[in-house]
């Protein structure tokens, strides 16, 4: 009984509200049946009713998380199973056992990336308790060089999270120990580290301790949705934080910018494997592209194909001359062809795309347009993700095989044709949606939630739970 009390006390510093668990009710009956003395049959039945639900519900959040990412996420598939064990039975073992704190313990998420957001949440709940910080009002930029009022506020402000000390012999003026602290901080938004306070940094910077102690909450609830037994070796696409990352015994061996789906087509959240790669693919235009933008355009002008480099393929596959086609006589529904761009340097996919099988038709690609790794904000595709370093990715992918070197990949591609390999083994790849990671002690990545999914998580966290329906589980 202890064992659960306390960790159902504890549960707030995962993130999770100790009132989900009855805690107030536990305690009372726990005072209770302290105060009789004698064990009272009702009033113990009664208790360990309570008792048991309170360890299910635990037990659930922390094994499939509270917030159901099913209901946000209609094609998730990053659940974990029970395996067809008896929950029943498994319980019943653990309380005769006595281990339900080590129990409970053990279904959190091990790795460093959970560990490391509890602690920031411990941190900026410590800097809620003890206040918070003032807004900085708005005004005109603040850079180094500049004093007044407004910059004693912003040095009290990162002091509380970006290590300045809060008061010095003149707190009003813009010094260069203060411009360090400012680029510290923008480099933990992903904001330009300019040293200098403009609208975007300010933003940032007046969000309530609240709010980040929500956003904090939100990931680490993501992160019990999948954070669990993972394989020696795999890919993240790290949507929110535009970036694709290679993990190897839970390290991070290779990182690459990438280019993610624009809020009007975003990338969603799945699991999949890596299976093959295309080098110097043909570019098949997506539907949702041809029914808006491209069969308006040739009812509007049907030259308008011959301002690019695509071309029509029928059903059998065959080319077809565009202009013998009467485009106003085709809707998206009845259209009888494709529009196809070959292989070359203009193609949208590059030379090399990475095929992980999926009902999204979502996958790695290159892409001609390179200059766009180079900005913060990175969410300019249909929904596929572009890779900053694709020549590199496939020959780690490849596994370093003496026929598939860096050198030699690059040599195939040079060649233009179209050509398919199957990797020697079929690598997991995850799209996930993180808005805040901690990359190591004490820096706090706060992201841009650049397709507004944390409101829903949030409240999820703040809502009475449900169970799922018994049918919809993988026992």
């Amino acid at each position: 009984i202890l064992q659960l009390l306390d960790s159902v006390r504890n549960i707030k510093d995962d993130g999770l509200n100790p009132e989900d668990y009855h805690l107030k009710e536990l305690l009372l009956y726990h005072n209770a049946i302290q105060a009789i003395g004698t064990e009272d049959p009702w009033l113990s039945a009664d208790f360990d009713i309570l008792l048991t639900d309170s360890f299910i519900r635990l037990a659930y959040h922390l094994f499939f998380g509270k917030v159901d990412p099913i209901t946000l996420n209609p094609g998730w598939n990053l659940s974990r199973q029970l395996k067809s064990r008896n929950p029943a039975r498994v319980i019943l073992e653990i309380i005769r056992a006595g281990s339900i704190k080590s129990t409970i313990d053990s279904l959190k998420p091990k790795y460093p990336a959970y560990l490391r957001l509890k602690a920031a949440l411990a941190k900026y709940r410590k800097i809620q308790s003890e206040g918070g910080w003032t807004p900085i009002p708005e005004g005109t930029v603040l850079g180094e060089g500049d004093r007044g009022p407004r910059i004693a506020i912003l040095r009290k402000r990162l002091a509380l999270t970006d290590g300045i000390p809060a008061v010095n012999d003149d707190a009003e003026f813009f010094d260069e120990t203060l411009a360090k602290a400012v680029k510290r901080f923008q480099s933990r938004q992903e904001l330009d580290p300019d040293g200098v306070v403009g609208r975007p940094t300010l933003i940032e910077l007046n969000h309530p301790v609240e709010w980040r102690i929500d956003q904090i909450r939100a990931n680490l609830e993501r992160m019990r949705w999948f954070l669990h037994d993972l394989p020696e070796q795999f890919v993240v696409v790290d949507i929110a934080g535009f970036t694709i990352d290679y993990y190897s015994r839970n390290r991070i061996t290779w990182t690459a910018r990438a280019q993610v789906g624009d809020p009007y087509t975003e990338t969603p959240c799945f699991k999949a494997k890596i299976q093959y790669m295309v080098l110097n693919p043909t570019w098949t235009v997506p539907p949702g592209i041809v029914k808006n933008v491209y069969l308006p355009k040739l009812r509007e002008n049907p030259d308008f194909l011959n301002q690019t480099s695509l071309k029509i393929v029928d059903r059998k596959g065959r080319f077809v001359n565009p202009d013998s086609i009467k485009w106003e006589n085709y809707s998206y529904r009845n259209l009888p062809y494709k529009f196809l761009q070959e292989p070359g340097p203009t193609n949208p996919l590059g030379r090399i795309k990475f095929i992980c099988p999926n009902p999204f038709y979502v996958y790695l690609h290159d892409t001609p347009e390179t200059e766009g790794f180079s900005e913060g904000w990175r969410a300019f595709s249909a929904g596929c993700i572009r890779v900053e370093k694709p020549s590199e990715f496939a020959a780690l992918l490849l596994g370093g095989k003496s026929k598939w070197n860096l050198v030699k990949l690059k040599k195939e591609i040079g060649a233009g044709k179209t050509r398919t390999i199957i990797l020697p083994r079929k690598i997991p790849v995850m799209f996930l949606y993180i808005t805040v990671l901690v990359k190591q002690e004490e820096f706090i990545c706060f992201r841009d939630d650049i397709y507004g999914r944390d409101e829903a998580v949030i409240k999820g966290l703040d809502v009475p739970f449900e169970f799922r329906k018994v049918g919809d589980i993988d026992f």
